[in-house]
């Protein structure tokens, strides 16, 4: 009988990380929307003393807000979309308020959103839940909408009904 060797050469796979923009954009161009990637990726140095040595990947947002932005036909201005899962919501609404760029683009009638992200399992099926922000100006102040109602996605990106 054959003996397993002691140490494996075999490193364990790492888990790929879901694209939540990815998800966001195949569901807007769903909705009729072209939809155009404007979040940048930057190789940055990371030590300024030494430029050419160690280097991190850096994400700039369009605006400082958004990862996705949208045209329909049917609708005036643009649809700005920040894409993050629902542990870090709260970190994109304070970004997004603290953007100087945003009474700018609300008075220019573009609009602005947050899409939110969970995977969850029901009845033993792996499930996207999306729940979608919205900003809007009022003559006082900018605020935030109470959320839209709830997309359920399975893993392929099909959309089911709530009530399952």
């Amino acid at each position: 009988m054959k003996q397993p060797p002691l140490f494996s050469d075999d490193k364990p796979k790492r888990k790929k990380p879901v694209l939540l923009t990815r998800r966001s954009r195949k569901f807007l161009e769903r909705q009729g929307f072209i939809v155009a990637l404007v979040e940048r990726s930057l190789d940055v140095p990371k030590f300024k003393e030494n430029p050419a040595g160690e280097r991190f990947r850096n994400k700039f947002d369009c605006f400082g807000i958004a990862d996705l932005c949208c045209c329909h036909s049917d609708q005036v201005g643009c649809l700005f979309v920040q894409v993050t899962d629902f542990a870090h919501a709260a970190e994109h609404r304070d970004k997004i308020l603290a953007a100087k760029a945003l009474p700018i683009l609300l008075t220019a009638q573009n609009r602005v959103e947050l899409h939110c992200w969970k995977s969850c399992k029901r009845k033993g099926r792996k499930m996207w839940q999306l729940r979608m922000y919205a900003l809007f100006r009022t003559p006082q102040s900018i605020e935030w909408a109470e959320a839209k109602a709830d997309h359920w996605f399975l893993d392929n990106m099909q959309e089911i009904e709530a009530d399952f």
